[in-house]
């Protein structure tokens, strides 16, 4: 056997099949994290539901986006055996659980993690599990889940959409699209925990509703109703699956075909005595005969053009007798809601001794939750009326909270979202066709902010996270929702600004034609001294006073806070900065997505223009109180900036509009044009001579207490320039200043015992005269 020596200085060789044994090791050793073997979830339902299927699918779904792979056992003999498992379980009889709540239970067995989700019914499993899943994905691990347990705050978190009834002519394809269509709208419905959906319908209801036979009673042909209804019933079977009880809302469109000489005339009622119901009649078969039809509608509501049928005194009558008497006569016990205002408003004594077998609610504006309830025995659904924010799709979370809390205050069944009747600021290029659902790309965060919120308020702001790195993506979304979140804060403060700095004109004065002085009065009252609603935050002759120390301490104290412009341009910018940054992430892709960074643009320059605007007043107040020229030519320059950044936004087309810049914009001219002209206000002055009076006791009533020492002293204020100068505000100014009050020299000592004298030469009218005015708890007053 021969031995061969490798040189120590020659390559090293190895045999082929040690070369694969270490080419193979170091595969292994390079392969990725990712490619071991993913952790195991099992989801266990051991009841069979619709609604059960759509939970363990959407918690299968959520687990295997994030690196979990995820099996589904169903049926009584589904287990989970040594694999980590979450049970899902319905159960009413759990402690502590009410309707559509939901128990997370953590444990370990056999080193597995199981998980139990009871839930008192199938929205609550449905919910529960999406709050599971949140919480694992958000963490990243299984061991971090803690139990928990949540109740509903409202029994109705609804949305209203329009219900547009497939025409003849449509194809097959095109009915299969829209109702995808409607199975992800309500998908995204029971994600965001709303449980409850308003179908708005203008179709006659004579194209959906079966009859009855009878002389006299509307008809159309079956061939026309059947494939309706059953358009209908499917979409309604369909919600239900998903956890949404389906309501119909009934305009006057849709009962036109039923009004003919069925609705007495106004004042009608007045000349003959009130007739039982007539089941013979056309509009009072509208809701039996609706409700017979369909089983799955959980309620009706009838709109107030509906309502508006009849005057206000007879609109009882009209709703008693032919919507809710029929009712009664073949018990139907589904819920009705009117639609209530501020001019109708009906308590229970105005129905009378009717007996009602359907429970009455009212559909309320949301903009009349701030005022006393006017019929306690009344539950209320409010409706959500205010339009949804310029900034869509944001909302601000802390406001709706807030509005949440307040409703939960009153006898309130929850709300009703109807943001698709808002206007459309920018046509979008995604459509869902004529019979499915309008498109969500401008309000997802809405509607899931209100209906997440809306079961529950006990939300972390970071939660919102979640769903912009879900949309926008896991580098973009956190950007994403700083944009908005700051743009959302300086949105406020423009909001909040409107009334404020920008005041509408006094109603009934009008400044053509009339005096200089008076035009610059009004145009600097407009700006600088304006109180609305009793407030005084930005009244910049009073910052100025305080800014030269000229304000007494009382008024110090009580003067409001004052927006610097300072804090608007930074939320301004850290919103332009944050967008910019998710823009490189390609975070704005889409025309929905455009629409909201162009918002966020907009939100920013209109904060630029108005924090210009806010120096700009501050420098003018400055120009009338010292006379600085130097402060008119800063006031103008300022204006000019705002003129800019409103110009620059103009220029880019930006969407929408906000209130702040309703008056900026029409009103800068004047300010350019005013100004050069305006004249700094005048300042009175008067020479004092004090001096202090120790137990003085008056003999006569004619007597007067004479010092030993006099000292100088004086005093100033505003004086009056005009008829239109003459107003209570100019009075309240000079009461604030610390000039206008007679004060003691520092070199007087004041006693319990001392009297303060002052006097002084004022020229007064032979039919005037002079008024001094002493206060108990602060110096003499001058006047």
């Amino acid at each position: 056997m021969s031995t061969h020596t490798q040189s120590v200085r020659g390559p090293l060789r190895f045999p082929a099949p040690a070369r694969r044994l270490l080419a193979g090791c170091l595969l292994l050793l390079l392969l990725p994290a990712g490619c071991r073997q993913q952790p195991r979830v099992r989801v266990v339902i051991r009841e069979t539901a619709p609604l059960l299927d759509i939970a363990a699918r959407e918690m299968a779904a959520r687990l295997e986006q994030s690196g979990y792979k995820v099996e589904i056992a169903t049926g009584h003999g589904a287990n989970a055996g040594q694999v980590n498992a979450i049970i899902f379980t319905v159960d009413a009889s759990t402690p502590a659980l009410q309707p559509e709540g939901f128990r997370i239970i953590p444990l370990r067995a056999s080193g597995f993690f199981l998980f139990r989700v009871i839930g008192y019914d199938s929205r609550g499993v449905l919910w529960g599990g999406q709050e599971l899943a949140e919480q694992i994905v958000s963490s990243g691990r299984l061991e971090t889940v803690g139990e928990q347990t949540a109740n509903r705050l409202f029994p109705l978190r609804a949305v209203s959409l329009p219900l547009p009834l497939p025409e003849n002519s449509v194809s097959p394809q095109a009915k299969t699209e829209a109702r995808d269509h409607w199975r992800e709208r309500f998908d995204l419905l029971s994600r965001d925990r709303y449980n409850s959906i308003f179908f708005e319908t203008t179709a006659p209801l004579t194209h959906f509703v079966n009859f009855p036979d009878r002389p006299g009673s509307p008809a159309s042909s079956a061939q026309e109703v059947k494939p309706n209804m059953d358009w209908l019933r499917d979409l309604f079977r369909m919600a239900q699956e998903r956890g949404l009880d389906a309501y119909l809302q009934l305009t006057k469109a849709s009962l036109e075909e039923l009004l003919v000489q069925d609705v007495s005339p106004p004042g009608a009622a007045e000349h003959a005595p009130a007739q039982p119901p007539d089941r013979s009649n056309r509009l009072a078969e509208a809701l039996p005969a609706l409700l017979r039809s369909y089983p799955e509608l959980a309620g009706v509501a009838l709109e107030k053009d509906v309502l508006t049928l009849s005057e206000t005194p007879e609109r009882v009558r009209l709703v008693a007798e032919k919507f809710l008497a029929p009712l009664t006569e073949i018990q139907e016990r589904r819920p009705i809601f009117l639609s209530v205002d501020r001019d109708w408003w009906p308590s229970k004594e105005e129905w009378g001794q009717m007996p009602l077998s359907s429970t009455v609610h009212f559909l309320a504006p949301l903009s009349m939750l701030g005022e006393a309830q006017r019929e306690p025995g009344y539950a209320v659904l409010w409706r959500l009326d205010a339009p949804p924010s310029p900034l869509r799709p944001w909302e601000d979370p802390a406001a709706v909270r807030e509005t949440l809390q307040k409703m939960g205050e009153k006898n309130s069944l929850g709300f009703l979202d109807e943001s698709w009747k808002s206007p459309q600021t920018n046509s979008l290029e995604v459509t869902t066709g004529q019979h499915g659902p309008p498109p969500v790309e401008e309000d997802w965060f809405r509607l899931l902010l209100w209906g997440r919120m809306g079961y529950s308020t006990n939300v972390s702001d970071q939660y919102w996270e979640q769903p912009f790195a879900a949309r926008f993506g896991s580098m973009a979304g956190p950007a994403v929702y700083a944009a908005a979140a700051h743009s959302s804060k300086a949105l406020s403060l423009l909001q909040g600004s409107a009334e404020d700095s920008r005041p509408s004109p006094e109603t009934g004065v009008r400044t053509e034609n009339i005096p200089a002085a008076a035009k610059e009065f009004l145009f600097a009252k407009s700006y600088l001294l304006q109180l609305p609603s009793g407030r005084s935050s930005s009244n910049f002759i009073t910052e100025v006073l305080s800014e030269k120390k000229l304000l007494l301490p009382s008024e110090e104290k009580q003067r409001a806070g004052f927006l610097p412009p300072e804090t608007l341009e930074e939320e301004a910018q850290q919103a332009l900065s944050e967008a910019a940054k998710a823009a490189r992430y390609g975070a704005w892709k889409g025309a929905a997505n455009e629409n909201f960074y162009r918002r966020i643009q907009h939100v920013a320059g209109t904060g630029f223009a108005l924090a210009e605007n806010f120096r700009a007043a501050q420098a003018l107040a400055r120009f009338l109180l010292d006379g600085e020229e130097n402060n008119r030519r800063q006031a103008l320059q300022h204006w000019q900036q705002a003129q800019q950044a409103l110009a620059a936004g103009t220029a880019q087309n930006l969407p929408g509009d906000f209130r702040a810049l309703s008056s900026l914009r029409l009103q800068l001219s004047q300010a350019m044009e005013i100004t050069p002209q305006l004249r700094p206000w005048r300042w009175e002055k008067a020479t004092w001579e004090v001096g202090t009076v120790e137990g003085w006791q008056p003999a006569l009533p004619t007597d007067v207490p004479i010092p030993q020492k006099w000292l100088p002293a004086q005093t100033s204020w505003l004086s009056e320039f005009g008829p239109y100068g003459q107003q209570p505000w100019r009075s309240a100014l000079n009461q604030q200043l610390r000039s206008a009050f007679l004060l003691a020299p520092g070199e007087l000592s004041l006693t319990p015992a001392s009297l303060l004298v002052g006097r002084t030469r004022l020229p007064v009218r032979e039919t005037g005269r002079l008024v001094l005015a002493w206060s108990p708890t602060s110096p003499p007053q001058s006047g």
